[in-house]
């Protein structure tokens, strides 16, 4: 070994050595601590590299590892050491004393422990970090190849250097395991507090995939419910707060994403909402898939060319984006893209700080910033922020079956970890990765008395992240509330559905109830009406027969013939109403509209309403108890001719029209008019027993109730569409008759 030349020297580095281990001392940040230690290193050996790895059996530590090479600035260059992976690391470890080459190297060869061929030629020293009788971590230092050895007094500066950090390690740890557990006890207090203080399945689910993702440190939380019978994920709630280097982010292509290239060509704003034309219709597809109700992309530009774009989504909001928050969001966006036009990468603050402001001010969920390099065809995103909620809608949806991890997390109930580096991914976990960006996958299975309710899965933007047991165990704590939380949702929602339906039976009851008195009222009339008619319609038929036809008393009598024929009809209707029994006979539509209006049209135009007629040719037959169908449009044609004169306008008409749909296997008949209309509420209620729109004493609430009886008792179905001062129009469809049915 080459001593040192001068003693000034040696004192020197011995005090300085002194002064960079009373320094450790107050430093707790462990990531901040080891890298002091790897720069101490270098400066007190004047090496080209320097090397620290945790081998401590505590797996938070084993991750803590560095290495750094001297860059001939203040600022070395860092690279993560994972796991002691050092051959000399390991040599340290199994000797359990310095390692110094080259003196050590043909010992080490000798014993054929490890493959040194890369550092033959280099200068270097390892020496062991004891803590309590162990090895706590290894640390050494490399010259380059082929120059001078170490100095000799290097490996004591090195040992008592050692010796400093295993101590201030120890200190940061037990600080570090104080403040973890603080913080562990601090969130599932809160947690704890979430799922009790609320049944808003929204709130407590949101606060959850936030706690988890404070625990863990992770960049992307998402709780899903899973249904067992179709093997489905429905996304319930999703929190999001990630920052890529600028070279890792997940890239976008331009060419297949229709709304992202058109902004590029138009340098302007770019609001997209789902209920736009069909000329965005591969947009709005995109958009229903993801569950997007709006976005808006807008360009960041510097000196008039675009350097990146921001993406802001809405999953809820109806409503499109206001001038207002437009002028927000390129305000901010002005604010914004100076940061992306430097080589260095915007502080993780400044861009959380921009996104959180862009999805406050433009009303928006999520926030994703990227970088373009003009010309390209990719964008690269950069953040993420944002928080989704779609516990009252549909999210979207996965089947857990299409990733086997998944499956293995949902069946096994077990904890699972999926990593974009892994080359098995199928292609729906590699598209998952594709949209999240390179990252590792914690899967945790949300259970509830044995049973899998759900599941967490968080990501983190470092794919080689380790999520070691401490912190599993936590997320798999904070699991089991959010499994409580969505159980609490499901009792509150059956509780609420009980109600609800307990509320329709009581209504469905008292209908009944009135109804049947109304069907043994409507017996008990139409007994004492059918007597006096019998009589009338005796009479009218002697009358018709001796009055001589040119004698103008001869249509009078047919005229109350025919007017006591359908009385009497009305009467067999009202009594098949009241026990509704009758056999389904094949009928043709368009003759029971004409029916219909052979009765009731001629007093239709004698009030100046307009009938317009069009009964389409070769209608399909329907299945329908005789009488029915008639009894349908003639309370709709009566509601429209209503409707006519309580309006007062003298220019009425009335529309029917006939025509088969859905390749002749339905039957629709419209009715259509220019009458007073009905309210949105009106038209809700227009269906229940007792409701009416006419004056008091003008109707009895169920015409139209009757009619949708009728209708569902066919299969078919009734609409109501009406504005206000327009009109009304009644949709009618009934199946067609099968055709056995026809030649019955």
């Amino acid at each position: 070994m080459k001593p040192y030349t001068d003693s000034a020297q040696r004192q020197a580095a011995f005090s300085r050595l002194y002064n960079l281990g009373q320094s450790f001392g107050a430093v707790f940040d462990l990531q901040e601590l080891i890298r002091r230690i790897v720069d101490a290193a270098l400066s007190l050996s004047d090496a080209d590299e320097a090397v620290l790895a945790i081998i401590d059996p505590d797996p938070t530590l084993r991750n803590l590892g560095l290495r750094a090479v001297r860059s001939g600035s203040p600022t070395h260059d860092y690279t993560p050491l994972a796991n002691g992976d050092h051959p000399l690391v390991a040599a340290v470890q199994k000797r359990n004393t310095p390692v110094e080459l080259p003196a050590d190297l043909a010992a080490l060869t000798a014993a054929n422990a490890h493959s040194l061929s890369d550092l033959s030629d280099r200068p270097a020293i390892f020496v062991p970090m004891r803590r309590n009788e162990g090895i706590l971590a290894v640390l050494g230092v490399l010259r380059p190849p082929g120059a001078d050895p170490f100095p000799e007094h290097v490996q004591e500066l090195l040992t008592r250097l050692s010796s400093y950090g295993a101590i201030a390690i120890e200190n940061a740890r037990l600080y570090k395991q104080a403040l973890d557990r603080t913080m562990e006890l601090s969130l599932l207090v809160e947690s704890s507090n979430a799922v009790s203080s609320s049944l808003d399945l929204s709130s407590v689910l949101n606060a959850i995939a936030r706690y988890m993702m404070r625990a863990l440190d992770a960049h992307w939380s998402i709780i899903s419910v899973w249904d067992p019978e179709t093997h489905e994920l429905r996304r319930l709630a999703e929190h999001r707060q990630a920052v890529w280097p600028m070279e890792k982010g997940p890239l976008l292509n331009l060419r297949e994403e229709a709304c992202y290239r058109m902004l590029v060509e138009s340098e302007q704003p770019f609001p997209v909402h789902y209920t736009r034309s069909t000329a965005e219709e591969p947009v709005r597809r995109c958009m229903i898939k993801h569950n997007q109700r709006r976005v808006l992309i807008v360009p960041l530009q510097v000196k008039g060319h675009i350097v990146g774009f921001v993406e802001l989504v809405s999953l809820h909001h109806e409503e499109p984006f206001l001038p207002s928050q437009i002028g927000h969001g390129m305000r901010l966006a002005l604010e914004l893209a100076p940061l992306l036009q430097g080589s260095a990468m915007p502080s993780r603050g400044d861009l959380f700080s921009a996104a959180r402001m862009l999805t406050s001010t433009t009303g928006t969920n999520f926030a994703s910033v990227y970088s373009w390099e003009p010309g390209s065809d990719t964008a690269r995103r950069i953040v993420s922020y944002g928080v989704g909620l779609w516990a009252e809608q549909a999210g979207p949806q996965s089947v857990v079956m299409d990733q086997p991890t998944l499956a293995v997390v949902v069946r096994e109930q077990r904890i699972g970890l999926m990593r974009s580096t892994d080359p098995n991914l199928n292609p729906e976990e590699a598209a998952l990765f594709d949209d999240v960006g390179p990252s590792a996958q914690l899967v945790l299975p949300l259970v509830f008395k044995g049973r899998t309710v759900g599941l967490v899965q968080l990501f983190d933007i470092n794919p080689e992240r380790e999520f070691v047991s401490r912190e599993t165990a936590l997320a798999h704590t904070l699991a089991n509330q959010a499994a409580i939380a969505l159980e609490n949702a499901h009792l509150v929602r059956d509780l609420q559905r009980s109600l609800d339906e307990q509320k329709a039976m009581q209504s469905r009851l008292v209908h009944a109830a009135r109804l049947s008195a109304l069907g043994e009222l409507s017996t008990v009339v139409a007994h004492q009406i059918n007597n006096p008619l019998t009589t009338v319609l005796g009479d009218a038929e002697m009358l018709v027969q001796d009055i001589p036809p040119d004698n103008p008393a001869h249509e009078s009598a047919k005229a109350i013939l025919r007017a006591g024929t359908r009385a009497k009809q009305v009467v067999e209707r009202l009594l098949t109403m009241a026990h509704m029994e009758n056999e389904m006979r094949v009928q043709d539509v368009n003759r029971t509209i004409e029916e219909t209006l052979q009765l009731i049209g001629t007093s239709i135009t004698q009030q100046h309403i307009a009938l317009d007629v069009h009964l389409a040719d070769n209608l399909p037959l329907v299945l329908a108890i005789p009488g029915q169908l008639e009894d349908v449009w003639m309370n709709l044609i009566i509601n429209a001719r209503d409707g006519i004169t309580q309006r007062g306008n003298d220019g009425g008409h009335i529309r029917i029209a006939s025509r088969s749909v859905e390749d002749g296997k339905l039957v629709e008949v419209t009715i259509t008019d220019n009458g007073a209309g009905m309210t949105a509420e009106q038209v809700r209620q227009a269906f229940d027993p007792f409701f009416t729109t006419k004056p008091r004493g003008k109707g009895t609430g169920l015409g139209l109730y009757i009619c949708r009886q009728i209708v569902d008792e066919h299969d078919g179905n009734i609409q109501i569409e009406s504005t206000p001062g327009e009109g009304t129009t009644v949709v009618v469809t009934l199946p067609t008759a099968a055709e056995g049915d026809r030649s019955t």
